[in-house]
């Protein structure tokens, strides 16, 4: 004799609308966790760059900044503090810093260069105005994005580099209130 079971819902289907209330609020808490995190993450680092070939100019918040000269400098008589470690060399990057009518000089600024599509992979190196070796810088010009400068003026920054960089080279000016923004200048090859 089989026993049979009594006509109903199953639990499954007793509990269906509440299984999909979970289903979708743990979807909606995991995307919306997620966003915020992505967007805390993209916001706070320099991910828009503003970009400019060799002889334009860029506009970053009412700042224009230009590449005015790359120069290698050669050491000999007259190098202050330690030499330049062996394969190792020093450049020098000028960028003319100004501000558009109604805009304003930047208050500050960090700058890098950085090498893609070298045989090396990408690399970066950051300023070497503290380095112990002395680089000769012009004597018109800063050394820093002056947050007290009057006009426009010529920002200097040292580098030293290995010889065998070979992929392009760009300077990258982050300056902290233009966040994810930046200026990426394009050196000549």
């Amino acid at each position: 004799m089989s026993e049979q079971r009594p006509e109903g819902r199953g639990w499954w289907r007793r509990n269906a609308s509440a299984l999909i209330a979970v289903l979708v609020l743990s979807v909606a808490t995991v995307g919306i966790t997620s966003a915020r995190e992505w967007s805390d993450y993209f916001s706070g680092r320099p991910t828009q760059a503003v970009t400019a070939q060799p002889g334009e100019t860029a506009t970053l918040d009412g700042s224009t900044f230009r590449l005015a000269d790359v120069r290698e400098e050669a050491f000999g008589e007259g190098v202050v503090g330690e030499a330049l470690p062996a394969g190792t060399k020093a450049i020098v990057v000028s960028i003319d810093v100004d501000a558009e009518e109604g805009g304003a000089l930047p208050a500050g600024c960090l700058v890098s260069l950085d090498e893609t599509g070298g045989s090396h992979g990408d690399r970066t190196w950051d300023d070497a105005s503290l380095a112990p070796v002395e680089i000769p810088m012009s004597e018109d010009a800063v050394g820093y994005c002056a947050s007290d400068a009057a006009g426009p003026y010529t920002l200097e920054v040292p580098f030293i580099i290995p010889e065998n960089a070979d992929g392009a080279l760009t300077v990258s000016v982050l300056v902290a209130e233009s966040v994810p923004r930046f200026v990426q200048l394009r050196l000549p090859e």
